[in-house]
């Protein structure tokens, strides 16, 4: 069975959520915990190679993943290690309110892996009519949370509600692992 090596905040709402549908689903997964707050990518980097280092040899590699920054160091990783696939929550294309500076769009380019990523359509780091506009990998699967914010979360007024976004990025993750 395949291992998810995942890194987020280890206290944030939405790596918990994956960390439970994981384990709900039998899904081996490891947890990276990244300070969002610091910027220092080649230390989170470090803190994935040290999980991998960890786990040890896994016949076919892990499943890299991870939440915003965490899937943005994850994709880096996934061109330097023997992995199956590329799992990113809430991808950061750009920052926001810079979709000009795709500072995310330059580390997904050069995934080569099965990738999907679940995005809220108005998400302040790659709306879906921003992300239509680039050029990802032809590995790269969309999965759109209509609606939803960074974090998944839609307006009241959509009709969606953050449970039901929640649950169908989280059966998105689980079952993308599983055919991995």
């Amino acid at each position: 069975m395949t291992t998810l090596v995942f890194g987020g905040p280890r206290g944030d709402p939405l790596v918990r959520a994956l960390a439970l549908a994981m384990e709900a689903s039998g899904v081996p997964h490891v947890v990276v915990d990244l300070d969002a707050r610091k910027t220092d990518d080649d230390a989170h980097e470090r803190r994935f190679q040290i999980a991998l280092h960890n786990l040890g040899e896994i016949p076919g590699g892990p499943v890299l993943g991870g939440f915003s920054l965490g899937a943005r160091i994850a994709a880096r990783l996934s061109v330097q290690t023997n992995v199956r696939g590329l799992l990113c929550l809430a991808y950061p294309f750009h920052r926001p309110g810079a979709p000009k500076e795709r500072h995310g769009l330059m580390a997904l380019s050069r995934v080569t892996v099965p990738t999907r990523i679940i995005q809220g359509t108005r998400d302040n780091h790659g709306t879906e009519a921003e992300v239509r506009g680039y050029r990802l990998p032809a590995t790269a699967e969309m999965v759109w949370l209509e609606d939803g914010n960074h974090r998944f979360v839609p307006r009241e007024r959509s009709g969606f509600t953050e449970e039901g976004h929640l649950a169908a990025a989280m059966a998105a993750a689980v079952t993308f692992v599983q055919g991995r």
